[in-house]
């Protein structure tokens, strides 16, 4: 598609965004891989060029397109929006910083500018060390994971969050408002 045609559609309140690409790493045996740089870099491209710089989306807007959107069309009732009962998945990031990194010569590399990644409630971020067990969840219908976000309280420099599993067991966890 030409960058206008790709303009185009990007603007219209109906489009979403998704990656299609196949599982990659960038080390390991999925890092020997010659993706193409969408696999790295599909939402945090949006970010930098299409609310950053070209303008043509608020910040809002582009993470309704990557979240709420999606889960609607897919019909994912319990994804997509940061409500108490829903699926905690999370992505926290510095909207001035998140840019894409990896290139058609060197595609086996993470984006920069995001702080945190949580799945179902879980923190997954790949500087960490990776958890026991995968936290992902094949989405066929009703979706499940092990945590859900049970109750949000928002304090002048800190939120609260409660988190209660399918088997009845709970979690908290506290974090800095920015």
């Amino acid at each position: 598609m030409s960058e206008p045609d790709v303009a185009l559609a990007v603007a219209q309140p109906w489009v979403s965004f998704n990656n299609d690409s196949q599982g990659t790493a960038p080390t390991g045996i999925l890092g020997r891989e010659h993706p193409h740089p969408r696999a790295y870099g599909t939402f945090p491209r949006v970010f930098r060029k299409y609310v950053r710089e070209d303008k043509l989306l608020s910040l809002e807007e582009a993470v309704r397109k990557m979240s709420a959107l999606p889960a609607q069309k897919m019909r994912l009732a319990d994804r997509g929006v940061l409500k108490t009962g829903m699926w905690a998945d999370l992505v926290v990031f510095d909207p001035e910083k998140i840019t894409d990194v990896a290139t058609f010569a060197q595609p086996n590399q993470l984006s920069t500018g995001m702080d945190y990644v949580l799945v179902n409630g879980c923190r997954s971020s790949p500087a960490e060390k990776p958890p026991e067990r995968s936290l992902a969840r094949y989405c066929a219908g009703p979706p499940r994971g092990e945590f859900r976000l049970k109750a949000e309280t928002t304090y002048p420099n800190q939120v609260a969050r409660a988190y209660e599993s399918r088997n009845g067991a709970s979690g908290r966890s506290v974090s800095s408002a920015r």
